[in-house]
């Protein structure tokens, strides 16, 4: 996704309420990450960007145990640090929106 697209536009305005916050839930941010990702794969800087959280601290606190249990899923499973790696929700998990 480039800055300027209207899809990246569309995700910070979902975004919003969480990017705001300094403080949040766990189970409001793992939702809003399964939201953000639903049928696009978002690398770690746009995650970044959307939620104004260090990529260490999604990394850390939110995806790699989402990616463990089976709620995200990488863009390049065999190359786990990709340049480009990216991250998207997991068809079933959609349904449950």
């Amino acid at each position: 996704l480039e800055q300027s697209s209207d899809h990246l536009e569309l995700l910070k305005a979902v975004a919003a309420p969480i990017r705001k916050k300094r403080k949040v839930a766990r189970q409001d941010m793992e939702e809003m990450i399964l939201q953000l990702c639903q049928g696009t794969f978002l690398t770690h800087r746009q995650l970044e960007e959307l939620l104004d959280r260090s990529t260490n601290t999604l990394r850390v606190n939110y995806l790699s145990k989402m990616l463990k249990i089976g709620q995200l899923e990488l863009r390049y499973p065999d190359k786990p640090t990709h340049p480009n790696q990216g991250y998207r929700t997991i068809n079933s998990i959609i349904s449950n929106f």
